[in-house]
């Protein structure tokens, strides 16, 4: 809501003012990926979502075009993140093997 609200807030200027909260959520979303923080990455994934959607319902003139745009936006960040939730649950060692490591040094 922080980041819809602050690209809301240009209203009354160009629809590229919400570029600065898009970056933001964008820089968010980069590091929740790069430390599989799953809170964070959920939150900046609809951020970033909702920044594009306020910025192409003022740039574009066609409705369907930006609907088109938000669509693909939001279906990216729903594949990156569950592309990063699922690579960083494969990096990390299973609950089994750490057992087993564990016993056979005993």
């Amino acid at each position: 809501m922080i980041f819809a609200s602050n690209s809301i807030n240009g209203a009354g200027r160009s629809a590229w003012f919400t570029l600065f909260p898009l970056a933001v959520a964008g820089l968010l979303f980069l590091y929740a990926t790069a430390g599989a923080r799953v809170e964070v990455l959920l939150v900046t994934a609809i951020a970033v979502t909702a920044d594009v959607g306020i910025l192409v319902g003022r740039a574009i003139e066609s409705d369907v075009v930006s609907g088109l745009v938000v669509t693909a936006v939001g279906a990216l960040m729903l594949a990156a993140s569950v592309y990063s939730v699922t690579s960083s649950r494969r990096s990390s060692p299973t609950l089994s093997s750490s057992a087993s490591i564990r016993t056979s040094l005993s």
